[in-house]
């Protein structure tokens, strides 16, 4: 019986390896400040060219109550082109916890990132917009991507007949 359980428990071992080295993921976890954070919301997810869009600033304390009264500034990090704006460059939030900023698009499809300082809560934050076309996915490779590659489905199939098979052979090697 102790047999049937070392193989048991390298079969399980063998497949969570195979599992977890060949499925290539990623995860990130954000925590938030301890002053409370800052976000950017757009009027329209994807504007035309040479058209304006009301960015909003929100700030927010750590318990999730909107704050009037904090000041920042915002930009543009990087845009496509060279003629989008954003206005007013300095801000303050009003009794809603937000502030309206207008960003011109300009004339060139691509993507625009803003960047957004809340000073009272030392929270930066950035918001990427993507102007006058849809955004297409990023080429990463040939094949389908959100999947588990075949070859580690058949590795940890593999690995667990072997463990199996280890201890059977085990157990029968006793009688």
């Amino acid at each position: 019986m102790r047999t049937i359980r070392r193989g048991a428990g390298i079969s399980l071992a063998a497949m969570l390896l195979a599992a977890i080295y060949g499925a290539s993921t990623a995860s990130a976890q954000i925590y938030p400040s301890p002053n409370g954070y800052c976000a950017i919301s757009l009027s329209a997810p994807l504007p035309a060219l040479d058209s304006e869009v009301v960015v909003t600033v929100l700030a927010v304390d750590r318990a999730g109550n909107r704050l009037a009264g904090v000041t920042g500034t915002a930009e543009i990090l990087e845009q496509p082109g060279t003629d989008a704006t954003l206005t007013p460059e300095a801000f303050t939030t009003g009794q809603d916890g937000t502030a309206e900023l207008t960003l011109y698009t300009g004339e060139t499809p691509g993507q625009v990132r803003v960047f957004a300082t809340c000073a009272e809560l030392e929270v930066e934050v950035t918001g990427n917009l993507v102007v006058g076309e849809p955004p297409s996915p990023p080429r990463t490779g040939d094949g389908p991507q959100g999947h588990v590659p075949m070859s580690s489905v058949g590795m940890a199939l593999m690995a667990g007949a072997v463990g199996a098979a280890f201890g059977v052979r085990s157990v029968r090697g006793r009688r």
